[in-house]
């Protein structure tokens, strides 16, 4: 099985959009102008700044999505690009072919360069794992079913790499 891809939020500046264009497709919301568009069913668009040079696109399942509605956003708002678009966090999950035999005492011990929390089982099922050379972000929790979630990643090749760690401890 392969690492699916939940959600991804992002963020790019752009030139101020016409007030005219900013009035046909974004309301506000609390002080921020809010917009989705029926070509992107999925993502949420919010625009902040003082002239509404930031964009913020939230619910995207995949990179290359964020990327057309980039170049869509760009000629329908009559904008410019002033910066590449930054990942703020990519939330994935994984599923492991076979449950694993290891205790959760052999897991932590095999897991030494990582921090784990453990909650208590009869509330939530699952171990949390951070890395603790990863300052930035990103955590993995990991069920006995043999489920695993990445949150808050900010590259996907974290979430690689994180997987393989867990993976070579598990079995």
């Amino acid at each position: 099985m392969t690492i699916k891809i939940n959600y991804v939020k992002v963020h790019f500046l752009t030139t101020c959009p016409k007030t005219n264009l900013l009035e046909k497709y974004f309301r506000v919301v609390n002080n921020i102008k809010v917009a989705e568009f029926l070509n992107f069913p999925k993502l949420k668009i919010t625009l902040m700044g003082r002239k509404f040079q930031y964009v913020n696109v939230t619910g995207a399942s995949k990179l290359s999505y964020v990327i057309s509605f980039k170049k869509y956003y760009l000629s329908l708002l009559e904008v410019e690009i002033l910066s590449d678009i930054s990942i703020d966090s990519i939330s994935a999950a994984y599923k492991f072919k076979e449950k694993s035999k290891t205790s959760f005492k052999v897991f932590r011990k095999n897991l030494a360069d990582f921090k784990l929390t453990i909650k208590d089982n009869s509330k939530f099922p699952g171990v949390v794992i951070r890395n603790n050379f990863q300052s930035k972000g990103g955590c993995a929790i990991y069920f006995s079913s043999g489920s695993l979630n990445f949150l808050e990643f900010k590259h996907p090749k974290d979430i690689f790499i994180m997987k393989e760690k867990i993976k070579s401890a598990l079995f």
